[in-house]
Parts: structure tokens; sequence; C-alpha cells
């Protein structure tokens, strides 16, 4: 099995500067490929204008995937449509474009579900979905713990964005108090404010979750 991801700009031919915005996508997917180079299996590339998509050896690091994307990518926003699967033949590591397999097509389904959502409820804050199907009751878990980490991020302000974005990236307390002529308590108060902990706490149940049924089915 093998863990697909496409990613979709939401509402891309109205963003202005589009050719520079997805030069900052490529950009940021070479990043991916080299960062997380030992969970790929193949690339993520640009697949279309605004769409693109690579494939994981298991979903492991799919949310810090996830996140590393939306973090660098914001305010841009992205579906993430994740299928967890088999494929019909091996992919070139380099070339994942235009691959086309059950794990491919879960994840495409994920990506339209959203935007049927978004349709229907007239807003955009789900930007997750998964599919595996092994265990209903387990997706909807999944998913629904997406939803809230999606909830939780749209509420953070510039100042604390700006702080958990650098956490996330692997930088200490002090540190980032040092670099912003600040105390650590104040720091640490943007944190409880954000919700940070809480997403966090959900964040990491979701990856637990996903390692444990991983381990069971291969």
């Amino acid at each position: 099995m093998y863990v697909a991801i496409i990613g979709d700009i939401i509402g891309s031919k109205s963003l202005m500067h589009r050719k520079e915005i997805q030069i900052q996508l490529n950009q940021i997917l070479a990043q991916v490929n080299r960062k997380f180079s030992d969970d790929i299996h193949s690339n993520f590339l640009i697949t279309l204008g605004d769409e693109f998509q690579g494939l994981l050896y298991s979903p492991h690091n799919v949310v810090k995937i996830i996140e590393f994307i939306q973090l660098n990518f914001y305010p841009n926003r992205i579906r993430f449509g994740i299928g967890i699967g088999t494929i019909d033949t091996d992919f070139i590591r380099s070339e994942a474009l235009g691959a086309d397999a059950p794990v491919y097509h879960k994840a495409r389904k994920m990506v339209e579900d959203l935007k049927i959502s978004e349709d229907s409820f007239k807003k955009q804050n789900v930007f997750i979905k998964l599919s595996w199907g092994v265990d209903e009751d387990m997706e909807r878990l999944i998913n629904s713990s997406f939803n809230a980490c999606s909830f939780i991020e749209q509420q953070w302000t510039v100042k604390q964005r700006e702080v958990i974005y650098k956490i996330l990236m692997g930088k200490n307390i002090q540190y980032i108090a040092t670099e912003a002529n600040l105390a650590p308590s104040s720091i640490y108060r943007r944190l409880n404010r954000s919700g940070y902990y809480d997403y966090v706490n959900i964040r990491n149940s979701i990856i637990t979750v996903l390692d444990n049924k991983w381990s069971e089915h291969t």
C-alpha cells in the first residue's frame, strides 16, 4: 500500500500574480522532496497549473508534509485529498505526473468532496480529507480531527502564526524569544491564546492513529 496526496489551490484562477504563486509552490514542493526524501516514493510535482501530487511509502509523515506546505504557502489555501491504497504499476520517483492508480483515485475523490462541501455550505474551513477504506469509523474520526485542526489554524493572528511556524520548523522557545527581543513568557502566552497545544495534540493523535492502523494492514 501507498499514500497519495493531491493538492488543489483554492480560487487559483482569481488569484493575482498567479505565475509567481505557481513558482512559489514549485519551490515549496522541491523543499518537501528534499526534507522528506525518505518518505517519498514519487516526488511531489505540479501536474496542472493549480494542482500537484505525490506518493508516499506510508502515512507516517503525511500530516507533517501537508502542514509544511500549508504554513509555507500561507495566505494562499490548498485543498488536500489523501488516498491510502494500492498502485498497479511502478512509478519513477521523479515522475508522479499523470500517475493513474487506485490510490490516486481515492485522493482525487477527496478533493472533489471538499469542493462539493464548499459549494454546499458556502464556506472554506475544511482543507484536508482522507480515504482509506479499511475502517469507516476511523476515517470519520480522522477527518473530524482534520476539521478541528483547520478551525484552530484559521484563528491564528499574524504574530501567533509567526511563532507557531518557527516552533513547527524546529526552533525552541528561548531562541524565538531572543530573536524577537521578548521574554519567553510572552511567547508562551501567544501559544496558549492561539490554541496551539490543542492543535498539536490533535495533529499528533492523527499521526498515532494512522501509524497504528498502517501497522495492522501492512
